[in-house]
């Protein structure tokens, strides 16, 4: 994965010192792109890592559409998760 900055040339005098050319980083192979919670196979159950009971006995989940976590997994037609 690479990620390209553009060049930055700051607008006041006090800010020249973040001034800077492009620059491109390569982020290299291991880097493994996140599953948003709107397309992870796990949202609004028991396993998900976003998933609480409060003490009112409802259930409830912690993310928006927009949200991820380090369990994600993305939804596809060969990643399917049977219903218990």
């Amino acid at each position: 994965m690479k990620i390209h900055i553009p060049a930055f040339k700051a607008m006041a005098r006090c800010n020249e010192h973040m001034n800077h050319g492009p620059i491109d980083l390569d982020l290299g192979p291991d880097i493994v792109p996140i599953v948003r919670c709107k397309d992870c196979i796990w949202r609004g159950r028991e396993e998900c890592a976003m998933f609480y009971r409060c003490e009112c006995g409802e259930q409830h989940t912690w993310e928006t559409d927009n949200d991820f976590c380090s369990y994600g997994e993305r939804k596809e037609p060969d990643n399917e998760v049977s219903e218990p």
